[in-house]
């Protein structure tokens, strides 16, 4: 399928065969995850074929939401995913969710946005996958000293042996309890007792002669 798009490309051929071609080409790399063709088809699609073929409004928020996805999960490049969603006035609630919790390190948010959209929104969002889970694991680690395993593991959506193998949280577990302990509270240190000089004054107050 790639070299049949690449020979629209360089026929510069226009027509709704050509717009077909691209619509599949790219699900199909998505899929597969394939950054460097579905990429420059997606640009090709809404940035040429688009002015002189417009696409259905259908269309535009599929694709269009697919472009916005990538540049947010895969380049984090959130200035540009935000102008796309302006410029082609995305409303697809599942994209923008998926987008505003990536930006904003929303991991409950992003984990619902995930479950909802459809198998090749999901595909790009899977990019940001692995950075959301550890921004994650650094606010769990800030705001826990313990925490209850099956929350934990709720929560994060990862087993505890993932947990210790892929993420290396270092964290202690309680077999007995099911508590993990995230961090210990640091003990104050005693104050040192005061230590009082011995002046003249002091010593005549006491009794002693001065001399």
């Amino acid at each position: 399928m790639r070299k049949l798009r690449e020979g629209i490309t360089a026929a510069r051929r226009i027509d709704k065969f050509a717009v077909e071609v691209f619509k599949q080409h790219i699900r199909a790399a998505i899929l597969v995850q394939q950054i460097d063709n579905y990429h420059s088809a997606l640009t090709y699609l809404l940035y040429e074929l688009h002015v002189f073929l417009p696409l259905s409004n259908l269309d535009i928020q599929e694709f269009a939401s697919y472009h916005m996805l990538h540049l947010a999960a895969c380049l984090e490049e959130y200035g540009a995913a935000l102008a796309v969603k302006n410029e082609f006035q995305i409303v697809d609630r599942r994209a923008l969710q998926a987008v505003d919790a990536i930006i904003h390190g929303n991991y409950w948010s992003y984990r619902a946005a995930r479950n909802r959209v459809d198998q090749y929104m999901g595909r790009l969002i899977d990019y940001a996958e692995d950075r959301m889970k550890k921004h994650m694991l650094k606010c769990v680690g800030a705001a826990y000293f313990t925490v209850d395993l099956p929350y934990l593991e709720v929560v994060s959506g990862v087993s505890w042996k993932k947990l210790q193998e892929e993420y290396s949280v270092g964290w202690e577990l309680d077999e007995a309890t099911r508590t993990v302990t995230v961090k210990r509270p640091k003990m104050k240190a005693k104050p040192s007792p005061a230590i009082t000089t011995l002046t003249d004054k002091n010593f005549e107050t006491a009794g002693g002669d001065g001399k």
